[in-house]
C-alpha cells in the first residue's frame, strides 16, 4: 500500500514521522515552496510514497532559516533512519552546510 507523504514543516514533524514509521529510511527532500508549488513538485508527484523500505520525505525550510537547517543536519547525525539529504534551492550552498564540512 502506497500513501502520499505530508511535507514536514518543522524538525519536529519530522521526528514524529519517524517515530510513526521506525521500520523505514529516509531520504529527507529539504526545500522551500509554496503549498501550489509542493502539490505540482516531481517530489510529491512520483517520489513521494510510503513504502517498505524508504521514504523520500519532503521538509520546507524557509530561506535562511539556518536554525532549523543545523537541527536537521544534527537530527540527520543522530537518526539511523536518515540515510540521505536531498537539498534544492534555496539551501544548496547554505552556511550552515559551509560550516558543517569545512573540516
Amino acid at each position: 500500500m502506497h500513501n502520499k507523504v505530508s511535507v514536514c514543516y518543522s524538525v519536529k514533524e519530522v521526528e514524529a514521522f519517524l517515530m510513526k514509521y521506525k521500520r523505514a529510511k529516509f531520504c529527507l527532500y529539504l526545500a522551500h515552496k509554496t503549498k501550489e508549488e509542493w502539490a505540482r513538485s516531481t517530489s510529491r508527484v512520483y517520489m513521494n510514497k510510503i513504502d517498505e523500505g524508504l521514504v523520500y520525505l519532503p521538509v520546507d525550510i524557509k530561506k535562511e532559516d539556518y536554525s532549523m537547517i543545523k537541527d536537521i543536519y544534527k537530527l540527520s547525525e543522530e537518526s539511523s533512519q536518515i540515510v540521505a539529504i536531498n537539498q534544492t534551492q534555496p539551501h544548496k550552498s547554505n552556511l550552515v552546510l559551509k560550516e558543517w564540512f569545512k573540516g
